[in-house]
């Protein structure tokens, strides 16, 4: 199974379509407020899953004590089992837990997030491999799922790409609005500008690369196009970018220009008086 999870509104709201299988199925509503203001905690419960006629399908429940009193001890993990963050439980219309996210710290370099469905718990390491986001999801010692996170950002605008084996299409709408709960706890890209064009290069090295296999996407999915895409998104960002540059460049140059010119003619104004 093929799943997309596309921004497709930044501009005073974030608002975003979920794909399975090239069908688009529900639209995600996110806060805008950065987490870094005052209340941004209690916001999360703001994230809203509808379906294409607007009726809400699952949504929010931040339980703000709780989260607070886990995360109140700094660096925690290092002295007890481990330490939970941004603990954050999805619901229906009627109150019911569906699944549930959190991220959980074992030792320093050493974390994971972990997706509770149907009362088992999926654990979802995170590595950078270059211009991707690879988020691998294990049950158990088995990988079922990788998330790709694009490190380029068009109009700033997030996208995902979940690739989720058969047997575990159960998991589309956990798996779904855990791409949601990243973008909103670590991409939340309001301070962007319209029109802006963001590409990095990122590698990561700790613990949890072992975890990464390489080749696990491409023996188990068609996903070449997607990768290539990928790739050519990159250079033409990078050739956007350096020309946007030598634009700038050419503006400084010739404003550069001018004020010598200018101040030439004073020079000469003032020496003939």
């Amino acid at each position: 199974m093929i799943i997309d999870v596309n921004q497709t509104v930044s501009k005073k709201k974030n608002q975003f379509e979920i794909i399975y299988n090239g069908e688009k199925i529900y639209i995600a509503n996110l806060p805008f407020i950065s987490l870094n203001g005052t209340f941004d905690l209690e916001k999360l419960r703001e994230i809203v899953v509808t379906d294409l006629n607007g009726n809400i399908k699952y949504k929010t429940n931040y339980k703000y004590i709780d989260n607070k009193l886990e995360e109140f001890i700094p660096l925690k993990y290092l002295f007890f089992d481990s330490q939970k963050f941004y603990q954050l439980k999805i619901i229906d219309i009627y109150g019911n837990e569906l699944f549930s996210i959190y991220e959980e710290m074992k030792e320093i370099w050493l974390g994971c997030h972990i997706l509770k469905v149907k009362e088992k718990f999926y654990k979802c390491y995170s590595v950078e491999d270059g211009y991707l986001r690879h988020v691998m999801i294990y049950d158990d010692d088995k990988q079922i799922a990788e998330l790709l996170k694009s490190n380029v950002v068009m109009d700033e605008k997030d996208t995902y790409r979940i690739y989720l084996k058969d047997n575990y299409n159960f998991m589309a709408n956990a798996i779904s609005f855990f791409a949601l709960y990243l973008d909103r706890t670590e991409y939340n890209s309001s301070y962007l500008k319209i029109q802006s064009q963001v590409v990095e290069y990122k590698k990561s090295y700790s613990k949890i690369n072992k975890f990464y296999d390489k080749n696990w996407l491409i023996d188990n999915f068609d996903c070449q196009d997607y990768l290539e895409d990928i790739n050519k998104k990159v250079e033409e960002t990078k050739e956007n970018i350096k020309k946007g540059t030598k634009k700038i460049l050419k503006i400084i140059g010739i404003s550069w220009l001018i004020l010598i010119i200018i101040t030439i003619i004073i020079l000469l104004i003032i020496l003939r008086s």
